[in-house]
């Protein structure tokens, strides 16, 4: 099925992933444009109200195992560190005034505030914690998935 359109790689606005997309929408026929990863999910009979995550962040990685159904907050949950990260891990922030790590996640458009710790190492443990247990299957590191 897939073979039959050409897909290319593109970068939707303000998006930092490339995806593969066609120009046009292969159940329809009719020109516009289908991600890949959409059509896929399609045809592996997901729901397609919902948005389409990719587990391992790679957004040209279209395999079915790597698909999954998720909303907004729990696609959000799945994504990488932020760029302008100073500390290297996610959800992990120090705080000069106090000399502390500052550790946190969101947790249904809630900020869930994990407390100041004198190390990062305290802190990131907290964060990888706290992600396990309110962010289930999309537990994410920045990196990848959590085990």
């Amino acid at each position: 099925e897939v073979g039959r359109f050409n897909w290319s790689a593109s970068k939707p606005g303000g998006s930092k992933t490339f995806y593969a997309a066609t120009n046009h929408d292969p159940v329809t026929g009719a020109r516009g444009a289908c991600s890949l990863h959409r059509f896929i999910a399609s045809l592996m009979g997901m729901d397609m109200s919902a948005l389409i995550d990719h587990e391992n962040m790679n957004g040209l990685d279209c395999r079915g195992k790597n698909l999954r159904p998720a909303t907004k907050a729990t696609n959000a949950r799945n994504r990488g560190i932020d760029r302008n990260n100073t500390s290297g891990v996610k959800g992990v922030h120090f705080e000069a005034f106090t000399g502390r790590y500052r550790a946190e996640i969101w947790v249904d458009n809630k900020h869930l505030r994990l407390g100041r710790y004198d190390t990062i190492a305290e802190a990131e443990a907290v964060v990888l914690a706290a992600r396990r247990e309110h962010h289930g299957e999309f537990a994410n590191d920045g990196k990848g998935m959590l085990q």
